[in-house]
């Protein structure tokens, strides 16, 4: 086991066992780093900057996909490809390139690639530059290593056209040869959040206000919680919070990706409830399983 993984394995024993702290640690972590958000944040306005007067129009549709990427072209054109599928067309997808300089998608009329000058470094960062430069009712999120299945915005819309704010979908998770490993569809409860982060980024869709952005605060593979927890947690204060009813993600699990399951234990209730979705919900595995990313159509 690698020094990283023992570490997150460590984090991971240490909320079992204390549980409803990870506010204390979110917490301790800006105490840690009160500078750096700063700093990251005036690069986060400069780069938006440019990248606005870079454009020749402002990306607008009701709903806005961002994708963060840095240097992972393969899963990246994989990503793009399932955000252009979906069933709901009044939908614009913007890739937000890190610095990382080899994004080369095909032109589609409803996909815009954002180049940042340099690498800023923060997921969350690059994320908000691409809600800066765009106009839309919704934003949807997407990393570069994850795909949606074809009606993964149009489930979560119906529940934000009935009122909800953040609505997050469940997913599946696949190594990286494509074998099932487990589903993830906790129903909300903001009590849980205090022990577990189980909404990924990737399953977020949520109308677009001023404060939906994304923690600015430096954050490697050793600290927990991560951003997708902090914006769930900030958001839930105010808003309503509810799980689309049916797992519409794939999340891939492979050597470079973040998500981090803190139910890896074989007594979570998590993995306890698998047995029951694989009976009743095979048809959401399946497609899962068979989900392909065919070449993006040229206009």
């Amino acid at each position: 086991m690698s020094f990283v993984s023992a570490a997150r394995q460590q984090a991971k024993l240490t909320v079992l066992r204390y549980p409803g702290l990870l506010p204390w640690f979110e917490y301790r972590n800006r105490l840690r780093k009160t500078v750096r958000p700063m700093l990251i944040r005036r690069r986060e306005e400069n780069e938006a900057a440019s990248a606005f007067a870079a454009l020749p129009d402002r990306p607008a549709a009701r709903v806005v996909t961002v994708i963060p990427t840095y240097r992972r072209p393969a899963l990246l054109a994989r990503a793009v490809a399932s955000a252009l599928q979906q069933s709901v067309t009044d939908h614009h997808v913007v890739v937000v390139d890190d610095g990382g300089g080899d994004v080369d998608l095909d032109p589609h009329p409803r996909l815009t690639v954002v180049r940042l000058g340099r690498n800023i470094g923060v997921a969350g960062a690059v994320r908000n530059v691409g809600i800066r430069v765009t106009r839309s009712e919704v934003l949807a999120f997407l990393d570069d290593d994850n795909e949606w299945m074809q009606d993964h915005l149009e489930r979560c819309l119906e529940l934000v056209d009935r009122g909800v704010f953040l609505v997050y979908g469940g997913l599946v998770r696949f190594d990286d040869e494509g074998r099932e490993l487990d589903m993830h569809d906790e129903p909300f409860d903001r009590r849980l959040l205090r022990s577990r982060s189980y909404i990924d980024t990737s399953a977020i869709v949520v109308r677009r206000a001023p404060d939906v952005f994304f923690s600015r605060l430096p954050r490697s593979r050793l600290d927990f919680p991560v951003e997708d927890w902090e914006l769930v947690w900030r958001l839930s204060r105010r808003h309503r919070v509810a799980l689309s009813p049916e797992p519409t993600v794939r999340y891939t699990v492979h050597e470079g990706s973040y998500f981090s399951s803190w139910f890896d234990d074989p007594d979570s209730p998590l993995l306890r409830r698998r047995a029951r979705h694989t009976d009743q919900t095979p048809d959401v595995i399946e497609r899962a399983k068979s989900l392909t990313s065919p070449p993006i159509t040229r206009p």
